[in-house]
């Protein structure tokens, strides 16, 4: 256990320190047990060797179960943001689309009538707002990408 103290095996500092107290525990339990033997002739002192034995078990088991139920929270937090995150992205992804569908084209590529922008300025300005939009939509799906499922 001493060597666990300076090399920590888990990558998370949390999981080494639940590591170490399980240990413990498990130590002061292993302990224990040799009173139950002749060493305490009294039944009454066996029996309430018994209940610290009993009371040590049960801490042991609500820590262990407090530390999965923070991770399952965790765990969903992070995966309903990631979800939120994803649909924003799609929802981006396709207002982009439908700018794409719906930019007019030049004189010579109108197959409607309608589509036909009278100017080259007009049209480079459209083309420059696609663009933001588009650098826009490439960073926030970078950053839902980026997001690493490690905490702390």
């Amino acid at each position: 256990m001493a060597w666990h103290l300076i090399v920590w095996p888990m990558d998370s500092t949390r999981y080494n320190v639940l590591y170490l107290v399980n240990e413990y525990m498990y130590m002061c339990c292993a302990v224990v047990t040799m009173a139950f033997t002749d060493f305490s002739p009294d039944p009454e002192t066996r029996f309430q060797i018994g209940w610290f034995y009993l009371s040590l078990l049960g801490l042991m088991l609500v820590i262990n179960v407090v530390v999965m139920v923070q991770d399952i929270v965790l765990s969903a937090i992070l995966f309903f943001k990631r979800r939120r995150q994803r649909r924003q992205v799609e929802e981006k992804r396709k207002k982009l689309r439908e700018l794409k569908n719906s930019l007019p084209v030049a004189d010579g590529e109108a197959e409607d009538p309608s589509q036909i922008v009278g100017s080259s300025v007009k049209r480079k300005s459209i083309f420059k707002k696609l663009e933001v939009i588009q650098e826009i939509s490439q960073d926030s799906c970078e950053a839902v990408s980026s997001q690493s499922l490690t905490y702390s």
